[in-house]
C-alpha cells in the first residue's frame, strides 16, 4: 500500500486545481529528431486542418460527417510516421540516458521507441507467472475465438460471447492465492468488453466475486441505472444484486466506460477529446459529475438501509482515472474488503491534487483499489501516481501500439510485478509523457477540438441514459 506522507493535508482540505506548466528542458536536435520533425508534421496538419473546420460549421450533423472523414485521413498519414520512428527508434536505442525530458511530439516518439516503457517495480521477480494451464483452454479459446470475430459480431452475439467467458471463469477452480488473479480476469472483461457496447436497463450479468467470508461466489447483477458523467452522455453503469439477501452482503458496482475509439457519435467523440483535457483526462466532466454523485450515494444509503451500505467500482483507461477519483472523493462510501473491493485496468494516474488527498486518508481507512497496469502501456505513464496497490502485467509479447488493448491476462503466458509507486512517480518515461500533455500544442488541441463540438454537447441525451435521480 501507499504511504501517508508526513506533509499531507487534510482528506477535507480544499486542494488547488494543478496548474499546468510548461517544460523547461532543451529541444534536441539531431538528425533522427530532425526526421521524426517531419513525419510527424503531416498527420498534425491534418488533425488540425479538421479541427479548423469543425469550429467554422454551423450545421451539427456536418461535425460528425466530418470527423469520420478525418479519422480515417489521419490514420492514412500515420502509417508512414510509425514505419519512420520504427527505423530511427533502432538507431537512437541506448542514447537516452543523459537527455533531459523533452515536451516537443517528435523527440517524444524518439524516446518511447528507445525505452522499455516498463514501470519501477518493487524487485525484478515477478509476483505470478502464467504458463500454459490446460485448466484455461477452454476460456483461452473462447477469448482467442471473440478477438478474431468481434469486429464482425452484432451487440447481442459480443455480449453473449462476453457472458459466456464469464460464466467459464466462474467455474475455474482457484487456489486462495490466485484470488486476485479471478478478479482480474473478470474485470478485464467486463471493463473492456462489455460496457463497450450498448447495454439496456434490468441487464443481467453473472458476476464472479466473493462473499463476505472471502469463498469464490457467482452473484447476478442487474443494471438498475446509467448515469450521464456531467453534462456529456459518457456512460457510468450502476448495477446491483439481483436478490435482496445479496443486495444485505454485496456492494452496489459503478463501472466507469473507457473511451470509445470512434467518431461516429457525439459521446464517443466527446470522450476521445476529453483525453486531452488540460487537468487530467475527462477532468472537466468529472467535476460537474462530482456533486450529483455524492448526492445520489448519500440518498441511496439512506432510502435502502437494509443494502450493503458500500461501494465498489470498475474502470478501464478513461473509466479507471475517473473511477480512482471517485473512489478517493467518496472513500467512507467505498469497500474495504479487498477481494470485493475497486479495481481499474490500463488506467492513467490520478492528478497532483487528488494524489494528495488519497494520501491524505488514513491507511485503516482507506478503500481497497487495485490497479493494473500494463509493460509498454503509454497511457498509465500520464499523470501523478495510482491508488492502492499497483501492478504490472508483462505479456510474452507486445508492442507499445498495442499494450492499451485486449484482455492481458487472457494471454496464453505473462508476468505479474508489483510497482513501486513512490519511484514509479519520478521515473525518467512518466516526467516525459507529462511535459508531453501539458505543451501548449496539446492544450490547443484540446481547446479548438472542444470548441468545434460545442454544438454536439447540446444533442439530446440517448433515451437509456436518464438523469442522475
Amino acid at each position: 500500500m501507499v504511504e501517508i506522507r508526513d506533509n499531507a493535508v487534510s482528506s477535507q482540505e480544499q486542494v488547488p486545481e494543478p496548474e499546468t506548466k510548461k517544460g523547461t528542458s532543451k529541444t534536441l536536435d539531431t538528425p533522427q529528431t530532425r526526421q521524426i520533425s517531419q513525419a510527424v508534421k503531416e498527420p498534425f496538419h491534418h488533425i488540425l486542418g479538421f479541427l479548423q473546420k469543425l469550429k467554422a460549421s454551423s450545421e451539427g450533423n456536418s461535425h460528425i460527417l466530418g470527423m469520420r472523414h478525418a479519422l480515417s485521413d489521419v490514420k492514412k498519414a500515420a502509417i508512414p510516421l510509425f514505419k519512420k520512428l520504427a527505423e530511427t527508434g533502432k538507431q537512437a536505442a541506448g542514447k537516452l540516458t543523459d537527455n533531459r525530458v523533452v515536451r516537443k511530439l517528435k523527440d517524444l516518439y524518439e524516446a518511447l521507441e528507445a525505452c522499455e516503457l516498463t514501470f519501477v517495480r518493487h524487485s525484478e521477480d515477478p509476483l505470478h507467472v502464467k504458463n500454459h494451464d490446460p485448466a484455461l483452454d477452454d476460456l483461452l479459446q473462447q477469448y482467442a475465438d471473440y478477438e478474431a470475430n468481434h469486429h464482425g459480431m452484432s451487440d447481442e452475439e459480443l455480449i453473449n460471447s462476453v457472458l459466456t467467458m464469464l460464466r467459464t471463469i466462474a467455474k475455474l477452480k482457484f487456489s486462495k492465492e490466485k484470488y486476485p488473479i479471478r478478479n482480474a480476469m473478470v474485470v478485464e472483461v467486463l471493463t473492456k468488453h462489455l460496457v463497450t457496447r450498448s447495454l439496456a436497463k434490468n441487464f443481467t450479468i453473472p458476476l464472479p466475486c466473493f462473499s463476505p467470508a472471502n469463498e469464490p461466489v457467482v452473484v447476478d447483477y442487474t443494471l438498475e441505472q446509467i448515469l450521464p458523467l456531467g453534462s456529456t452522455t459518457i456512460p457510468v453503469y450502476f448495477f446491483i444484486p439481483v436478490k435482496e439477501e445479496d443486495r444485505a452482503t454485496h456492494p452496489a458496482l459503478f463501472i466507469f466506460r473507457g473511451t470509445r475509439f470512434s467518431f461516429s457519435n457525439a459521446t464517443d467523440a466527446r470522450s476521445i477529446i476529453e483525453n486531452f483535457h488540460q487537468v487530467g483526462p475527462a477532468r472537466g466532466p468529472y467535476d460537474e459529475f462530482r456533486k450529483p454523485l455524492g448526492e445520489f450515494l448519500h440518498r441511496w444509503v439512506e432510502k435502502h438501509p437494509a443494502y450493503c451500505p458500500t461501494f465498489r467500482i470498475l474502470g478501464y483507461s478513461q473509466g479507471g482515472v475517473l473511477g480512482q477519483r471517485a473512489v478517493i472523493d467518496f472513500h467512507p462510501y467505498m469497500h474495504k474488503q479487498a477481494l470485493n473491493g475497486s479495481i481499474f485496468f490500463n488506467s492513467p494516474g490520478v492528478e497532483a491534487d487528488y494524489y494528495i488527498s488519497w494520501q491524505a486518508i488514513p491507511e485503516r481507512m482507506r478503500p481497497a483499489a487495485q490497479n493494473y497496469l500494463v509493460t509498454k502501456d503509454i497511457v498509465s505513464k500520464y499523470q501523478r501516481n495510482f491508488i492502492g496497490e499497483t501492478f504490472e502485467v508483462e505479456p510474452l509479447v507486445e508492442s507499445f501500439l498495442r499494450a492499451h488493448l485486449g484482455s492481458k491476462i487472457l494471454s496464453p503466458e505473462w508476468k505479474l510485478y508489483l510497482i513501486d509507486n513512490e519511484k514509479e512517480e519520478e521515473s525518467y518515461t512518466r516526467k516525459l509523457i507529462n511535459e508531453l500533455m501539458a505543451s501548449s500544442m496539446i492544450m490547443g488541441f484540446y481547446h479548438l477540438a472542444a470548441k468545434g463540438l460545442e454544438k454536439l454537447h447540446t444533442q439530446p441525451t440517448p433515451h437509456n441514459v436518464k438523469k442522475m435521480r
